[in-house]
């Protein structure tokens, strides 16, 4: 029996949860993340059964099938399933769905800090850092 409940349904099921981590970019240009700890039906439910686009289809909501290509308001989703391992999920949501789905994203939730704050990165998209920034970020300087 899982020492935790579930996010989602908020019950405490057989066996590990999975953890599952929700990112966006709010309209100010910064980026948010919630955790969330997932019994497998609410994972497969929640995660699962939302389709990706394939690298040459049309962008389209994967709620409400709406064009997204010029107008979208994606999701990002990382999860590390017990037993089966991580998965990367991309979501190029429009702004009316992305409201729903990030309000079951919150359900329940850890909020996360923001790594490139804490890493000293005020851009967004990707980052790369290099040894020494990891170093500096957790306060330590590399031997001379």
């Amino acid at each position: 029996m899982s020492l935790f409940p579930c996010s989602a349904c908020e019950q405490r099921s057989p066996g590990k949860l999975s953890n599952v981590t929700w990112a966006w970019t709010l309209a100010d240009g910064t980026r948010t993340a919630w955790r969330q700890r997932m019994c497998q039906p609410c994972f497969i439910l929640n995660c699962g059964t939302m389709p990706m686009p394939l690298w040459n289809e049309e962008l389209r909501c994967p709620s409400c099938g709406e064009r997204t290509a010029n107008d979208m308001d994606p999701m990002y989703c990382t999860a590390f399933v017990p037993g089966v391992g991580r998965f990367d999920f991309e979501w190029p949501t429009c702004g009316k769905c992305a409201v729903s789905m990030r309000e079951k994203a919150q359900k329940n939730a850890q909020h996360l800090e923001d790594r490139r704050e804490s890493l000293g990165a005020g851009a967004s998209g990707p980052q790369t850092y290099s040894g020494s920034d990891v170093w500096k970020a957790l306060g330590l300087e590399p031997r001379k």
